[in-house]
């Protein structure tokens, strides 16, 4: 009887742990004015999936937003863990959304040392991306405005590509858990064209270190080194011509008589000209691995998630400043 007991409560005890560190909370679907569909398309000889929110009303000239999820995530689930704010966005902004899925749950990214399903099997993301685009443009009867990227850890990393091989085809990226990789650690060619860019890290990611080094996602796959998010977001500066320091603005939590300093929440730090390419770092104070909102809740394993900031609105904010630009 002792020793049923005690295999009970280790049971218990095991199924707490779980809960505590892997539970994660969705926000309810929220009453939208467009329509979802799904589609399927074969893209070299693979039948690849993609979900696509189109706003009730639309000009013959939106733009798309391609939003990339993390590895083991689907299109349907980054929907949620992304709290719909881009749909309700694409309602008010006149922008279509397209979540399309990777190839078994991951995307063939720029690292050299990932082993995820569609690295192996070195899948054309890309062509993926660009044949969506072209199936939308006769199924919708649009032309596109502009083609923006959102990516969210391996979705982030796929950006990066993105970003280094087809910079022209890219009005703007928002990336978010991901920094370049190491030299050691590369795997694509970069163009070296500059791009508007937004990256939003953690400083306590676990899995992607902030100050750069071993990728680790959760102690059991190890993808490489990357550079620090400083040294990332350098890159592109550099690319795009700028030398001077960048602007910094902070974000705060509700202020506090004499206690500003413990009240920020995250700090950017932007390159900005009317002739140049907008680049930015929004580093989350003591932020996990995680995309800062108001609403869902990433697994505590992942690390803090951010309740001040909604990602999903600063991400639009940096691309309407970029089309303001143009």
């Amino acid at each position: 009887m002792n020793n049923i007991l005690i295999i009970f409560i280790c049971v218990l005890l095991f199924i707490g742990a779980y809960f505590y560190f892997f539970y994660q909370k969705f926000v309810k679907e929220p009453i939208l004015n467009g329509e979802l569909k799904k589609y399927f398309i074969d893209v070299d000889n693979f039948l690849r999936s993609y979900l696509v929110y189109v706003p009730h009303d639309i000009n013959d000239n939106p733009d798309l937003l391609f939003a990339l999820h993390g590895y083991k995530d689907t299109a349907d689930i980054f929907r949620k863990r992304t709290s719909y704010e881009f749909d309700k966005i694409a309602d008010d902004n006149n922008c279509i959304i397209v979540y399309p899925d990777g190839y078994k749950k991951s995307w063939n990214d720029c690292r050299k040392k990932s082993t995820y399903p569609a690295k192996l099997k070195d899948i054309d993301d890309e062509y993926f991306l660009k044949a969506i685009e072209l199936e939308l443009n006769h199924k919708l009867k649009v032309r596109f405005e502009n083609i923006f990227l959102f990516g969210f850890s391996n979705g982030g990393h796929l950006v990066n590509k993105l970003c280094m091989e087809t910079p022209s085809w890219i009005s703007a990226a928002a990336i978010i858990g991901a920094s370049l990789p190491v030299n050691e650690n590369i795997d694509c060619n970069s163009l070296k064209k500059p791009v508007s860019i937004l990256i939003i890290n953690g400083t306590a990611d676990p899995v992607n270190p902030y100050n750069g080094g071993l990728v680790n996602v959760l102690g059991i796959k190890k993808m490489g080194y990357v550079l620090s998010s400083e040294e990332t977001i350098k890159y592109w500066a550099k690319i795009a011509g700028y030398e001077s320091e960048p602007e910094q603005f902070y974000y705060f939590k509700e202020i506090e008589k004499g206690n500003i300093e413990n009240n920020v929440t995250a700090i950017k730090s932007s390159w900005s000209n009317k002739n140049k390419k907008s680049i930015a770092l929004v580093s989350i104070l003591k932020g996990g691995h995680t995309i800062p909102n108001l609403y869902s809740r990433f697994p505590k394993v992942t690390g803090k998630t951010c309740q001040y900031i909604n990602a999903a609105k600063l991400v639009w904010g940096f691309f309407e400043n970029v089309k303001d630009n143009k």
